[in-house]
């Protein structure tokens, strides 16, 4: 039998040992001997039945290939060929459609101008006028990506894919400083009221009458200022729009597409007490244990 000489890696005693074998010890410290050379694993041959499923698995992805282009095929996935006629908005959709974004703010127009010109539908100015060639441009990108009436303005202004950027350049930060910008009624103001806000960003805070919804009082301040005032005596609901650059409230601009919309979460009284009269000092400022809850609302609720 053929034998190898190994040493030992622990003692360095030389052992002459039969080729091939990895289980043997050596002589004087009786520790395991490793000849890597013999303990590499030869290949495995492949049996008859390893080779029947190699073959079977080609053909399964043979049959794979095969098939998915024909099933893809035959699914009716609810897009509108190219070679078919494209369906037209009847004349009562189009009326929901020009209703519809005519009621819109200018900057939602704009936005949604500039989306139809993203795409090739529009060639007109970033206006929010609507006339005929914004309609027209409408109508048109509708029908051609099957969108519904009820859905199409509001895909076509995302089509436009930096809101913030055109607007900054259609519009100019007004230089505000803290004042009450307006009131409405007649009743005399004797009831104190205060708003302290936070620094970082600027607000525009308005009291609406809470019987019958409408507006009362406009303050705007300036991120960490106040402003002192007095009301009518009465229930209010308290709404605020916050943001950074102010844009005025013509067309309803007010911070920007960054406009952040809330609302206190109870109801302001005012009231008089026998000879001393109720107000309210308002903190729009986050502190722990604050006595009064706000809540986001939508632009529409403001």
């Amino acid at each position: 039998m053929h034998q190898v000489i190994l040493a030992c890696p622990y003692c360095a005693t030389k052992n002459r040992v039969p080729a091939g074998r990895i289980d043997v010890l050596c002589g004087k410290c009786k520790k395991p001997l490793y000849d890597l050379k013999t303990t590499q694993k030869a290949p495995a041959r492949r049996g008859v039945g390893n080779i029947f499923l190699g073959f079977i698995r080609r053909l399964v992805l043979i049959a794979i290939v095969i098939a998915v282009p024909y099933f893809l095929s035959s699914v009716d996935f609810e897009l509108p060929s190219p070679t078919d006629p494209i369906p037209a908005y009847t004349d009562a959709q189009k009326l929901a459609i020009k209703d519809a974004v005519m009621n819109k703010e200018k900057w939602d127009k704009q936005l949604i101008q500039s989306g139809l010109k993203a795409k090739g539908f529009y060639n007109g100015s970033i206006d929010g006028l609507i006339g005929p060639q914004t309609l027209e441009a409408l109508y048109s990108a509708g029908e051609k990506f099957n969108y519904e009436p009820k859905d199409i303005l509001r895909r076509v202004a995302r089509w436009e894919r930096n809101p913030t950027e055109l607007f900054d350049g259609l519009y100019k930060a007004l230089n505000m400083r803290t004042s009450e910008m307006w009131f409405v009624g007649r009743e005399r103001r004797v009831a104190p009221f205060e708003v302290r806000t936070s620094s970082g960003q600027n607000y525009y805070v308005k009291l609406k009458d809470n019987r019958t919804g409408s507006d009362v009082l406009g303050l705007f301040i300036r991120g960490g200022e106040s402003y002192k005032t007095k009301v009518p005596l009465g229930s209010y609901k308290m709404v605020y729009a916050s943001g950074k650059d102010w844009y005025g409230e013509l067309d309803e601009l007010y911070f920007g597409p960054r406009t952040s919309f809330s609302k206190a979460d109870k109801v302001l009284d005012f009231a008089a007490a026998g000879r001393r009269i109720n107000g309210h000092t308002i903190s729009l400022v986050r502190v722990k244990d604050g006595n009064l809850s706000t809540s986001g609302i939508d632009s529409k609720d403001f």
